[in-house]
């Protein structure tokens, strides 16, 4: 299933019919809408932002924690934005 900003893939075991499903979620690129930043004049959440943690919240999912830093991009600059564009959402629930 293809959406305006996420793709899902649902797989099911040959061995033990269990039902798993796999979504990448990715946000526009305009950015004025871009969020968990460091740095810039943005502070306030947009209303996409809002909704889309309303829908983390609401499926329970799990924000897996990265490895060696909070931020995934960086501007380069003499005083840096630093962004998280990568992540992984997971979820512990059967169904």
């Amino acid at each position: 299933m293809v959406a305006t900003f996420s793709m899902s893939i649902w797989w099911q075991g040959v061995m033990d019919g269990f039902v798993w499903a796999c979504s990448r979620v990715y946000g526009p690129n305009d950015e004025c809408e871009r969020g968990e930043r460091m740095g810039g004049s943005r502070s306030t959440l947009t209303s996409a932002m809002e909704k889309f943690l309303e829908f983390i919240e609401d499926l329970n999912l799990i924000d897996l924690p990265l490895e060696g830093g909070r931020y995934t991009w960086l501007s380069g600059t003499d005083q840096p934005l630093m962004s998280r564009i990568d992540g992984a959402l997971v979820s512990h629930d059967r169904g």
